[in-house]
C-alpha cells in the first residue's frame, strides 16, 4: 500500500469534521433509517420466500384448496407487516427531511 498524500489527509479531515457538524437529531434519524433498512431488507427476503412458496403450491396439481388458502393468508399477513415497516421508514424519512429543511 502506498502512503497517503497530503490531499488525501485533507479530504479525510474535512469528511470527519463534516460528520461532527451534523446535528444530533439528523444523525439519530439517519441511524434509524439504516436500522429500518436492515429490518425491511430481511422482511423483503422473507416475503419473497413466501411468495415463491405460494407459487409452488399453486403450480402443484396435488395441493388442496386449503393449502393454497393457508399460503395466501400467510403471504397477506407478511405483506401487512412489510407495509407497516415501510410506513415507519417513510415517517422517519419525512421527519429527517423536516429537520434538515429547518436548517
Amino acid at each position: 500500500m502506498r502512503p497517503a498524500s497530503g490531499y488525501e489527509h485533507y479530504l479525510l479531515s474535512e469528511y470527519a469534521s463534516s460528520l461532527d457538524s451534523i446535528p444530533l437529531d439528523v444523525a439519530k434519524s439517519l441511524a434509524d433509517l439504516r436500522e429500518l433498512d436492515g429490518v425491511l431488507n430481511n422482511a423483503v427476503v422473507a416475503f419473497t420466500s413466501r411468495l415463491n412458496a405460494l407459487t409452488d403450491t399453486l403450480e402443484d396439481p396435488h395441493s388442496t384448496p386449503a393449502q393454497r388458502f393457508m399460503r395466501l393468508i400467510d403471504l397477506a399477513e407478511h405483506a401487512t407487516q412489510l407495509k407497516m415497516g415501510n410506513d415507519d421508514k417513510i415517517r422517519v424519512a419525512t421527519t429527517t427531511a423536516d429537520i434538515v429543511s429547518s436548517f
